[in-house]
Parts: structure tokens; C-alpha cells; sequence
């Protein structure tokens, strides 16, 4: 296997509504991680997949993603619908309540952490 053949590229993409981060790095076979620009289009690519795909009523959309991209051609994906996705910086809580109403969650969909982001904007 050749060192090329090892590469993959790792695309981490973090969504509200209104506010999104995203983190493109290509990783070496031996773990090392150079940081990539992003081309434009996967921006709204992934904000497309979030909005219009994979909205389900009632069960609100992804937080975040990681996709994973081999050298020969593999793709993989894991999405997060749940757990607080890791942001360079604390956000306004307005924002948290803002995704809860474009993209509603029954009850038991909605995280306690994503409770509390929301009550402490009344604060």
C-alpha cells in the first residue's frame, strides 16, 4: 500500500441555524493532520443535507457531522443528532432556540444540554 493510498481527508462540520463552523484537514498515514481550505460548495452542501434531507418532523436535524473521505474513493459519515457540538467559542443561546423552532423536536428528542442552552437565554 502506498503512502497516498493511506491519506483521507476529514471534513467536521458544526450547524445551527444562522451560525455554522467547519474544519477540513487532510490526514496523513501517520496520523499527521494538515488543515485544508474548504471549496465553497460543501458549505451549502451540508447545510442543504441538514435542512432539506435529513429534517425529520418532530425529530429536528444533525448538530454536527464528520465525513471522512479515503483515497480511493471511500466515504463515510456519522451525524449528531444529540450531543452539544464542540464550538471555538460559547454561543448566544438565542441561537439554540432559534434551531429548536425551524427544526422542532418532540419532547424526548430534545437533549437536557440543549434545554438548558435554551432556558439560560431567559436568564
Amino acid at each position: 500500500m502506498t503512502a497516498y493510498s493511506s491519506q483521507k481527508v476529514e471534513l467536521r462540520v458544526r450547524l445551527l441555524i444562522g451560525y455554522g463552523e467547519f474544519d477540513m484537514h487532510v490526514v496523513e498515514p501517520d496520523g499527521a493532520r494538515k488543515s485544508v481550505d474548504m471549496p465553497d460548495e460543501l458549505e451549502d452542501i451540508s447545510m442543504e443535507l441538514r435542512e432539506k434531507v435529513m429534517n425529520s418532523p418532530d425529530g429536528g436535524t444533525w448538530l454536527s457531522a464528520l465525513f471522512v473521505i479515503s483515497a480511493a474513493g471511500g466515504v463515510q459519515a456519522d451525524f449528531n443528532y444529540d450531543v452539544e457540538p464542540e464550538w471555538s467559542h460559547e454561543l448566544d443561546p438565542e441561537l439554540y432556540a432559534q434551531e429548536l423552532r425551524a427544526f422542532p423536536r418532540d419532547e424526548r428528542s430534545v437533549p437536557q444540554w440543549l434545554r438548558r442552552k435554551v432556558h439560560q437565554r431567559w436568564i
